[in-house]
């Protein structure tokens, strides 16, 4: 307790110092192996409710355990809802080649440095990017 109230000081001056304020009903506080005693005197010290894995933050998810496929198929959607709205606009295979390189391609090496993607999900991928290159049908 004593070293969450050296915390909750650092809170408090946070605002004074940066001008922001932090906001508890966005904030969480994350327990391991904590009785309920502690955790509702935590919470209650925090202001913050308590929070579970998996969290997104700044798009990116967070968990304590390996990838699977269907955490990453969210990747895979969002990859195939840009290339839905480009395919309306008639772009060249240039056009193409360098949204693929320079859009697509760098959110998959984003999301591998963070993790490591299940392999299918890199052929899924790539297979749409593929397509998006060469086919350039209305998916």
């Amino acid at each position: 307790m004593d070293s969450v109230r050296i915390v909750m000081r650092v809170f408090d001056d946070f605002p004074r110092l940066l001008g922001l304020v932090i906001n508890p009903e966005k904030s969480h506080v994350f327990l391991l192996e904590v009785d309920d005693e502690l955790e509702i005197s935590l919470q209650t010290l925090l202001g913050f409710r308590r929070g579970s894995l998996a969290i997104r933050y700044l798009g990116v998810l967070l968990i304590s355990t390996i990838l699977t496929h269907i955490n990453c198929m969210v990747l895979v959607e969002w990859i195939f809802s840009m290339i839905k709205l480009w395919t309306s606009i008639s772009l060249t295979y240039v056009g193409h080649l360098q949204l693929i390189k320079f859009v697509l391609f760098s959110i998959q090496v984003y999301r591998s440095c963070m993790f490591i993607i299940p392999y299918f999900i890199i052929k899924r991928i790539k297979g749409i990017l593929t397509t998006f290159l060469w086919k350039c049908y209305s998916f």
